[in-house]
């Protein structure tokens, strides 16, 4: 139970061991044979299958973000260019919506036709299979294939990289076939077709940028996240030490997010003082679980009013014309 699922163990391996496939094999025969798991899981396992969501919010409060920004549902005009896919922490994770907003405004400004799910989209359930509950993985991924596949989606863009993941790896299995994107690479796409602009701003500001394992170690998006940063005038990028598939997990993924570590030091503020060694003024994130954990760090470390943790669309949107 103390795996992140980070991948990082497989890539080092000289050997090719498939550690982490085993690891969520032997988390399934644990909770569907054997019932034996943390016990905070039966909250997260309770509220997957009544509200579609690893937390206690209404479902029908899922599309609440899109209020007074005219964004169109499926249901409403099933027609658009792409869908974006908002995911749960994008949909009820009070600071993470606002990279929810801040992309929708991208995509807005760039002349995007998009339509979201609103109160039809369901957990994509990554959180469900990492935690080896495969039973209601499998009926919270076949739900949502059949509603995309009902609306003839063909394209989906998604600023969550487990999201990114589930449906472009694993949405196969159950008759899923999506042309899946992350937000950072139509951030890249758009200012590479000039559709956005960025101003020349004289602020100097430095940033270090987190890998979402994720992206990085399981979908091989290193540099997309990174080449905004670098277009915007007067950004100061800087690395960390453990970065690109070298990089340090934050300690979220494999449903760690709703775990609590309890032996030796805690994965997030290992990593936050690795990016505050930098003297920051950003740390830039490219996931809502990094975001979490990363400020979590920085507040643990009392370090907040001088270093911000902010998603790439954040920083785009500040410095798009």
């Amino acid at each position: 139970w103390q795996c992140a699922t980070c991948l990082a163990c497989v890539q080092e391996c000289p050997v090719m061991i498939e550690h982490v496939d085993s690891i969520v094999d032997m988390r399934r025969n644990l909770v569907l044979m054997e019932s034996q798991f943390p016990s905070e899981l039966n909250t997260v396992f309770k509220n997957l299958e009544t509200n579609f969501t690893p937390w206690a919010f209404n479902a029908q409060d899922r599309a609440n973000w899109a209020e007074g920004m005219d964004i169109k549902t499926m249901a409403e005009d099933p027609g658009g260019d792409i869908l974006f896919w908002v995911g749960c922490a994008g949909s009820f994770d009070q600071r993470y919506q606002k990279v929810t907003q801040s992309f929708a405004k991208i995509m807005q400004k760039g002349g995007v036709d998009f339509r979201i799910l609103g109160t039809e989209e369901k957990c994509n359930g990554d959180t469900a299979r990492r935690l080896g509950n495969e039973y209601l993985a499998q009926m919270l991924m076949q739900e949502n294939a059949e509603k995309l596949n009902s609306y003839g989606v063909k394209k989906i863009v998604t600023g969550c990289p487990h999201c990114y993941n589930s449906l472009k790896n694993e949405f196969k299995q159950f008759g899923g076939n999506y042309e899946v994107i992350h937000h950072t690479e139509m951030i890249n796409q758009l200012l590479n077709d000039n559709k956005i602009k960025l101003k020349e701003n004289g602020n100097k500001e430095s940033v270090t940028y987190h890998d979402s394992c994720y992206l990085g170690r399981y979908n091989d998006i290193y540099d997309q996240p990174r080449l905004p940063l670098k277009k915007i005038s007067g950004m100061d990028l800087m690395e960390m030490e453990r970065n690109k598939d070298r990089g340090f997990c934050c300690g979220a993924g494999g449903g760690r997010m709703f775990l609590e570590e309890t032996e030796g030091e805690r994965i997030n503020e290992n990593r936050t003082k690795e990016a505050l060694s930098l003297n920051p003024d950003t740390i830039a994130s490219a996931c809502p679980f990094c975001m979490t954990m990363m400020s979590d760090g920085v507040k643990t470390l009392d370090k907040s009013e001088k270093t911000n943790v902010k998603d790439i669309a954040e920083i785009v949107l500040e410095n798009i014309q």
